[in-house]
């Protein structure tokens, strides 16, 4: 008997535990996804670092809906994978569709790559 209240507004993902189940502190009860703003994870090769920058527009083929996207580099890891040689970047899409779905995965693609 008691509410809970979440730090953002979202959708409950998952439900980790269930009616009459105790807790310990700190124990998820909810993953819950914000699914306003979505954000796209993905890798690219260490070399595109001379041209890459935040505010760099790409395209996502979204393979779910076959629907390509267009967004921005939001923000670039801080570190380059040495073994693969890539680095994480992260993105936000421009266009906001409402099929769109934390999880669904595709192809980015920028108009400039460089050698």
């Amino acid at each position: 008997k008691c509410t809970v209240t979440a730090p953002f507004n979202g959708v409950v993902a998952e439900q980790k535990v269930r009616e009459q189940q105790f807790l310990q502190p700190g124990q998820a009860m909810f993953e819950i996804v914000d699914a306003g703003k979505l954000e796209v994870e993905f890798m690219a090769p260490s070399r595109w670092m001379s041209w890459l920058a935040v505010g760099t527009s790409f395209r996502i083929q979204v393979d779910e809906l076959r629907k390509s996207f267009a967004g921005r580099v939001t923000r670039i890891g801080v570190r380059a994978d040495a073994v693969s040689q890539s680095i994480k970047l992260v993105g936000e899409l421009q266009d906001n569709d409402k099929k769109l779905r934390p999880g669904m995965s595709g192809r980015v693609s920028f108009s400039r790559q460089q050698p």
